[in-house]
């Protein structure tokens, strides 16, 4: 009695259910660090930013006495003071508020294009006198994004 065997070809079902696991696994893994490590990118291109703006308005107020005099520095375009910002164009118009001769606020904002991100925004509120306290991050707490 001969027995014939059969060669078998390919991969069984249950050998590719188990790739399948695997790579899901791999993926719920990567997929939060992932976010995490750009949220934290996002923000500290923030707050690179909201540093340039904060010691250029310092210079200007010794230069000039405050935040008010000559028309205020909300002319200047943060694109010529910084490198290009992907997340938060805009010029130093939109992005300074000068609260009175001692005390201005830096808020960047987003890109239309951004909608999906995560961080709408990130505040800075200097007061001469007192230490520059850390950017704030809006929404409060998202990962990668503390101070």
């Amino acid at each position: 009695m001969n027995k014939v065997l059969k060669c078998s070809k390919g991969f069984t079902l249950i050998e590719l259910m188990v790739v399948i696991i695997i790579i899901a696994i791999l993926a719920a893994i990567a997929v939060p660090l992932y976010n995490t490590y750009s949220n934290s990118a996002k923000f500290a291109e923030a707050k690179n930013l909201i540093g340039v703006l904060n010691n250029s308005a310092k210079l200007w107020a010794s230069q000039y006495g405050d935040y008010t005099q000559n028309g205020g520095w909300k002319g200047v375009d943060v694109n010529n003071t910084t490198q290009e910002s992907k997340y938060f164009p805009g010029t130093a118009a939109s992005i300074i508020t000068v609260n009175n001769a001692t005390s201005y606020t830096l808020k960047l904002t987003k890109n239309a294009n951004g909608a999906a991100d995560p961080i709408n925004s990130v505040t800075l509120t200097h007061t001469d006198g007192q230490p520059d306290p850390l950017p704030t991050v809006d929404p409060v707490g998202l990962p990668g994004c503390q101070s």
